[in-house]
Formats: structure tokens, C-alpha cells, sequence
């Protein structure tokens, strides 16, 4: 990472990040030209953007995979327990206690949500014999990134560091490397590079290099300059450049 290198000038920087940035808008406009034409206003999601960028894929959105069991006809069925908006109120107001002091890490919001995910189905009856089927299997597919979106504008969470999946016979562990921030028409973000050092970028500013930042803890992330988080973004700690 160019980042990196605290006594890399603001213009190599610079150039170093309209070089990604043209090379990002390059391979999505080879990948779908239809949706992502290579100049001019292209109008996408973040999630549709990510899903192509990171996993070739916009319907590709972070899942957990359930397999569901009936014990009254012994067939069973994988089905995705997909959580692309786990960072939402909305769907984290089900797992926050009347004793949970706001805000609550996002680990701990995960953690409560696999454990129902484990022993709730998403299917409520067999497609069989319509009787109640049970979760027989969960797990977390192999993915190289995860994403959280934080789609309220107030949430009840802060970002969490490190994300663990600990699963039966599987474990995956997630380190937050940027945070995208939205508000006033505009993109800003923050990225941290392996040494944990967060840094600020805002294309608006030193023709587009990033700056150094001082993130005190977790909850400095909600908020950059007056934009509201809206995206968390995740790298697998084995998987790491």
C-alpha cells in the first residue's frame, strides 16, 4: 500500500490513487459495459459497485449458508441466510437486550445473530410435507471480503475492529480495512493499512491523496466530518496482501 510509506509525497499519492481509481472503473465497465459505462454519470449502488469489484458478482452479497433438515420426510435443502444489511437498525433491534448500553460493537451484534441463525430456519415449513423443518448445518462461504452496510442514519452499533466467525469446524476472521462515508452528495472514506494507521480520503482535497488520521477507538469511525458511515468494509486476516 502506498499508505504505507509515511514519507510518500501527497503528489505520488495522488497519482497512486487515480491510477486505482481508473483501473476500478476500467475492469467494472469490462465486466458489465451496459450498467457501467466508462464515461460520463454512471448512477449504482455501493453494494452493486463492491459485489462486481470484489467478487465478480453483484448478486454475490455476503451470506451465511444454512442447510435445513425435516425429520418427518428426512429431506433437507441448503438456503442462504444472507446478511448484506446486518449493520441496520432495522434488522439489529431482534438482538439487542433491555440491559444492552447503546452502542453496541458490531461483534457482538454478529455473534447474536449466528446463534439464531444456527437454530432458527429460514424456511418455516418443508417443501415436502410442510411440517416445521431444523437447521442442520451453518457456515460462512470463503470470502475474501465482507461488507456491512449501516443504512440508518442512526445506528445502535459501532464498527467493530475485527469481525470472528466462529462456526462449528469453521472459523473466519475479518479486519476492517475502510469505512465509506455518505452525505451532501459526496464519498469520503477512511482506510487502514496493516500497521492499523487509518487514513482520511476525500477526493476533494490534495488533488485526491490520502492524509493520515488519528482514530482515537471504534466509535471516531461513525462520523467523518459531518458524513455518516455507511459502508464497512472487511479483508480477511489470512487472506491479506
Amino acid at each position: 500500500m502506498a499508505a504505507q510509506n509515511g514519507q510518500t509525497s501527497q503528489a505520488a499519492l495522488s497519482h497512486k490513487f487515480t491510477s486505482f481509481r481508473e483501473i476500478f472503473r476500467d475492469k467494472l465497465s469490462q465486466i458489465d459495459p451496459g450498467t457501467f459505462w466508462r464515461h460520463g454519470a454512471v448512477r449504482a449502488s455501493v453494494c452493486q459497485i463492491l459485489g462486481h469489484i470484489l467478487n465478480g458478482s453483484a448478486e454475490c452479497e455476503p451470506h451465511l449458508d444454512q442447510v435445513v433438515a425435516c425429520d418427518w420426510c428426512g429431506t433437507s435443502a441448503g438456503v442462504h441466510c444472507s446478511f448484506p444489511l446486518i449493520g441496520s437498525t432495522q434488522i439489529l433491534n431482534e438482538y439487542l437486550n433491555e440491559d444492552d448500553i447503546s452502542p453496541l460493537p458490531l461483534q457482538t451484534a454478529v455473534t447474536r445473530y449466528i446463534q439464531r441463525a444456527s437454530w432458527e430456519p429460514r424456511r418455516s415449513h418443508c417443501s415436502t410435507c410442510s411440517r416445521p423443518p431444523q437447521v442442520e448445518s451453518l457456515s460462512i462461504p470463503e470470502m475474501t471480503w465482507l461488507w456491512i452496510e449501516l443504512c440508518d442514519a442512526i445506528s445502535p452499533i459501532i464498527p467493530s475492529s475485527h469481525l470472528v466467525f466462529g462456526l462449528p469446524h469453521q472459523q473466519q476472521v475479518y479486519i476492517l480495512q475502510a469505512v465509506i462515508y455518505h452525505g451532501g452528495n459526496h464519498f469520503t472514506a477512511r482506510l487502514s493499512n496493516r500497521s492499523g494507521v487509518w487514513w482520511k480520503y476525500d477526493g476533494t482535497w490534495m488533488f485526491g491523496a490520502p492524509r493520515v488520521d488519528h482514530v482515537k477507538d471504534e466509535a471516531d469511525l461513525l462520523e467523518n466530518d459531518d458524513r455518516r458511515a455507511g459502508f464497512l468494509l472487511y479483508c480477511r486476516a489470512d487472506l491479506q496482501d
